[in-house]
């Protein structure tokens, strides 16, 4: 009995597809360790590196997966072994991107968790009328509690999978259109902000002022490795995604504005990071100020919270695991 294949779903537009892809690429990369690693390597001369590199480099690779991808209309594993001719070879790299994602998806959904926490947290303005050391201990006592971590790891899974069993259209397009605009407002606003205080000049002088003489051959590699991990390439994300395109869809124009969102977010997040860290004791200062009143309401559900956490943390680590492995099963090894 011969099974005939469902049609394949799209996206539902193309700024659907561009912010999916987006989204994709601007992560811990852009927001976290580009920041990071700007300021290791000197500035502006290792920010010119990872542009041309994203340029030069990266570009035609994200064309190059994009085409594969919506050519055989398969994720990776699915997608090599049918444009090869049932090559293992080339089924096999395409468990290697499976398993590339596997090993991200593991750290990513602990720092996922994290900042779920910090989300809560905030929301009660944890750090009012604490002094930086003892905001830094509330870091350390969250991330030593293995319990927490796992719980609010798994409430971060089950938010994805949520959004992946609800389809392209209906689940990562609808999302993507509403969280990637949010996250350009809430970087924008904070760039303002950042900008207005003392020493910010001194940061945009660190970030865009290219000092040659501080730039290195390890520079140049670490560079031109942020720029792949930035633009999500050699993990079958984008190859994914390019297989749910439309035989019109335009694959440079589509490369060339994601890879540009992706470099503008990156650069937002190390000018946000240099002007706070240049003017820091102001900053420390201000991050005082706090609405009493606001945390007392919260203070009780953040007491019930925290016993609930205690109560039932413990027993959500094996369901995770399945979970998790449940997620990438149906995205990414039988699409």
């Amino acid at each position: 009995m011969s099974s005939v294949p469902h049609p394949r779903e799209h996206w539902g537009s193309r700024l659907g597809m561009i912010l999916a892809a987006a989204g994709s690429a601007i992560g811990l990369g852009s927001l976290w360790k580009f920041p990071y690693v700007t300021g290791k390597n000197g500035g502006g001369a290792f920010v010119l590196i990872y542009i041309l590199s994203t340029v030069l480099v990266c570009f035609p690779l994200f064309i190059a997966e994009l085409l594969i991808g919506r050519a055989a209309q398969r994720a990776p594993v699915n997608a090599f072994t049918t444009l090869s001719g049932k090559s293992r070879s080339w089924r096999g790299l395409g468990w290697l991107a499976v398993f590339s994602t596997l090993i991200v998806f593991s750290y990513y959904a602990v720092v996922a968790g994290w900042t779920l926490n910090y989300l809560l947290l905030s929301l009660s303005q944890f750090t009012a009328g604490r002094s930086p050391e003892q905001i830094a201990g509330v870091f350390d006592i969250m991330s030593t509690s293995g319990d927490v971590c796992l719980l609010w790891q798994f409430f971060f899974v089950l938010l994805t999978l949520g959004v992946v069993i609800s389809g392209v259209r209906a689940g990562i397009e609808r999302w993507a259109r509403i969280l990637m605009p949010a996250l350009f407002v809430l970087l924008i606003s904070l760039c303002i902000y950042s900008l207005t205080l003392p020493g910010a000049a001194e940061g945009l002088r660190f970030v865009f002022y290219p000092d040659t003489s501080k730039l290195t051959s390890s520079s140049i590699l670490e560079a031109l490795g942020l720029s792949f991990f930035t633009a999500s390439l050699g993990f079958g994300i984008i190859m994914t995604y390019g297989s749910y395109m439309k035989k019109e869809d335009d694959i440079p124009a589509t490369s060339a504005i994601v890879l540009g969102l992706t470099v503008v977010i990156s650069l937002l997040a190390a000018v946000n990071s240099s002007a706070i860290f240049s003017s820091m004791p102001a900053f420390i200062s201000s991050g005082r100020l706090a609405r009493k009143a606001f945390s007392r309401r919260l203070s009780r559900g953040r007491k019930y919270f925290s016993s609930l956490l205690n109560r039932i943390g413990p027993n959500f680590g094996k369901l995770f695991k399945a979970t998790q492995y449940f997620k990438f099963s149906i995205f990414l090894i039988f699409d």
